[in-house]
């Protein structure tokens, strides 16, 4: 009885909740807007300083400095060798100086060398340069290398006229046989036997007219009569005037033969033998004239015919003129001149080398009437 009086007079029920009560469980829509305006800001705010750490962060190159040791690294000194002044470099010293000594480096064991990753592409620029000047170093047992020298050229056009030729000494020497030679350049006169036509290649002959004497101007070793025998290999070519004879061999009248192997000349020694030329002139463009007149009669015919409308006939035979006349010209332009020389013309054959008769004939003691020369048997 005592019990139920309590419970009535707090009214409160003790296994309910304060929470599950519909005084306390539900919020007023002013309670609901700041509710939700605090948490847009919270998160408005969170996202704003992500966004700004992650651009700070992107501006920044990462780098990572991984050390081994806790000594500081220290790297050491590039020592640059400026080249000296062209004009001092010339000047070569009289005593070399004396070699210049370095106090010995700590080289680091690798455990105590630091190991620093980059990822600027400047800072391994600047990294790979340093090896390289260390590399560079430490070549030639561990003493600095200079650097390469350029080395300036003292030649000059003047220096280069200054250099005379050198030539090779020649040592002179005696004719074993004078009598029984006659030396290059030695001019000897001829009569051709045969015209002379460059139309095809072919050979020439001529007779000497005199005898031909040996150096010491006592024996005679040509007789006269002694026919020679020349080859002409080709023809004249557009604008020559003179055709080229090789004269191959001679045999004199005691049947003796020789080979000369020596060009052909004319009375004062000039290379070759001059002659009439014939260029064919007519031959080459008496066509084409004759065609060109023809067609300046069509020209005029059908400028005529084309004043009374009936000149359409006449410009088709006009323009194959126009090509039959270069046809024509084109097959006859090419002729090559043509040198006639005449037969009994005075040529000289211009000897090329040493002809020595030694070895078909022999000296003898004789009398003033015998004949000094003999033939071997």
């Amino acid at each position: 009885m005592n019990d139920d009086n309590q419970q009535s007079a707090h009214d409160v029920d003790a296994s309910g909740s304060l929470v599950s009560d519909t005084h306390h469980r539900r919020l007023s829509g002013a309670q609901k807007l700041i509710v939700g305006g605090v948490v847009l800001a919270l998160s408005l705010s969170l996202i704003w300083l992500g966004g700004r750490e992650k651009k700070e962060n992107g501006d920044a190159p990462p780098s990572t400095m991984i050390a081994t040791n806790t000594k500081p690294f220290h790297p050491a000194p590039i020592d640059v060798t400026l080249d000296p002044p062209a004009a001092q470099e010339a000047v070569q010293p009289t005593a070399p100086p004396p070699a210049r000594s370095e106090p010995e480096r700590h080289e680091p064991r690798p455990e105590e060398t630091p190991i620093f990753a980059y990822t600027s592409g400047d800072q391994g620029t600047s990294k790979r340069v340093q090896q390289g000047e260390t590399d560079r170093r430490r070549e030639g047992n561990g003493e600095d290398s200079p650097l390469p020298k350029v080395e300036v050229s003292a030649e000059n056009d003047l220096s280069i006229r200054m250099k005379p030729t050198e030539l090779q000494p020649t040592r002179a020497t005696l004719l074993p046989h004078p009598d029984f030679m006659v030396t290059e350049g030695t001019i000897i006169p001829c009569i051709l036997q045969t015209a002379i036509d460059t139309s095809l290649a072919g050979y020439v002959k001529c007779v000497l007219p005199w005898d031909v004497r040996g150096t010491t101007n006592n024996v005679v070793l040509l007789d006269r009569g002694t026919t020679v025998v020349g080859e002409i290999q080709r023809g004249l070519q557009q604008g020559d005037t003179r055709v080229f004879v090789l004269w191959d061999r001679a045999e004199t009248p005691d049947h003796a033969m020789i080979s000369l192997a020596s060009p052909s000349a004319d009375e004062l020694g000039r290379s070759g033998l001059p002659g009439t030329v014939d260029n064919h002139f007519w031959q080459r463009f008496s066509g084409a004239m004759l065609l060109s007149v023809v067609q300046g009669a069509f020209q005029a015919a059908s400028t005529y015919a084309g004043s009374s409308g009936g000149g359409t006939s006449f410009n088709s035979v006009q323009n194959n003129g126009e090509q039959t006349a270069d046809t024509a010209l084109k097959a006859t332009i090419n002729i090559p001149p043509t040198l006639k020389k005449n037969q009994g013309d005075t040529v000289s054959i211009f000897v090329a080398r040493d002809l020595d008769f030694s070895g078909i004939y022999q000296l003898r003691m004789a009398g003033r009437a015998a004949r000094g020369r003999d033939r071997r048997p």
